[in-house]
């Protein structure tokens, strides 16, 4: 498993490609979300399981830390 950390953000396809890959585990951060665990809003830990869960159930490589709860 990897994650891709884009500050500035990626490529409109880059989802998809991620997508078309399955057994290619890489979850997607942005530049929200880096901030949002610097500042203690919330932790590494808990947003890369969240990530993790929304990639392995819904086959989103991105979760944005503004949806996790």
């Amino acid at each position: 498993m990897g994650v891709l950390i884009s500050v500035n953000g990626w490529s409109s396809h880059v989802e998809g490609l991620v997508k078309q890959n399955p057994d290619k585990r890489l979850l997607l951060a942005n530049g929200e979300d880096i901030e949002a665990v610097l500042s203690r809003e919330i932790g590494l830990k808990k947003m890369i399981r969240e990530k993790e869960r929304a990639l392995s159930i819904r086959s989103e490589p991105f979760l944005s830390v503004n949806d996790i709860s």
